[in-house]
């Protein structure tokens, strides 16, 4: 398991949006989450049956809205 904090400070983003992804990808069955001190998430998957079109599906209706993926977006765009 691993806690929105972890992964957002890897990322360097907020555990709040960290948070609001995880919610977008349990809805979809993409992650397990638990809650408790020994609480966090974990792929439901393993990592290679999960393609980059079923995290874009799982987060389409929020993704121009979201600020942790438009900030995303600027960093790989403004990476050469």
């Amino acid at each position: 398991m691993h806690t929105s904090a972890e992964i957002a400070d890897k990322l360097s983003e907020s555990a709040v949006m960290v948070r609001r992804c995880f919610l977008l990808l349990h809805k979809k069955g993409l992650i397990e989450q638990r809650k408790g001190p020994h609480g966090g998430a974990r792929l439901k998957l393993p990592p290679k049956q999960i393609g980059l079109g079923d995290i874009y599906l799982a987060t389409e209706d929020d993704w121009p809205s979201s600020p942790v993926c438009s900030a995303a977006s600027a960093r790989t765009a403004s990476t050469p």
